[in-house]
């Protein structure tokens, strides 16, 4: 069976600044979304007496995520995400995708937001704000 294509047709970008997870609200005209990835630290066990390396997975390590907003400082999801940045904010994040065949894919997580970069801005591009963070704790994929 042949994977669905995901071509970020239909992509949204949500944020719920309370940290409770029930007030998602879109961060719009937003593009290049890097999701956040998940490893685990290796613990070395190795002792004097072994031949063979000896060792393990820990826990699960943070990770980033960043996207790209075209940035409007007067548009009211734009203020809550400096808003939420410059309080230290504990958010719940989703992203969601719907293929060609309606199929949809939501990753959520929770974390921070612990960047907010300008872009450079050329002739005709937009201004665009990179907004980054920190997840804390599993990432939930449905």
């Amino acid at each position: 069976m042949a994977k669905n294509r995901f071509p970020g047709r239909a992509g949204k970008f949500e944020v719920d600044v309370t940290g409770l997870g029930t007030s998602f609200s879109q961060v719009t005209v937003a593009r290049n979304i890097q999701l956040p990835g998940a490893s685990k630290a290796f613990i070395d066990l190795m002792g004097m007496e072994d031949d063979d390396f000896q060792g393990e997975p820990g826990i699960e390590e943070e990770s980033t995520w960043s996207l790209e907003v075209v940035w409007d400082p007067s548009d009211a999801q734009d203020e809550s995400l400096r808003a939420a940045y410059e309080a230290n904010t504990y958010c719940n994040f989703k992203v969601t995708f719907t293929d060609k065949d309606d199929t949809t894919a939501i990753t959520t997580w929770n974390g921070y937001i612990t960047g907010l970069e300008p872009v450079a801005v050329g002739g005709n591009d937009p201004v665009a704000m990179a907004v980054s963070g920190r997840r804390v704790g599993a990432i939930t994929e449905t």
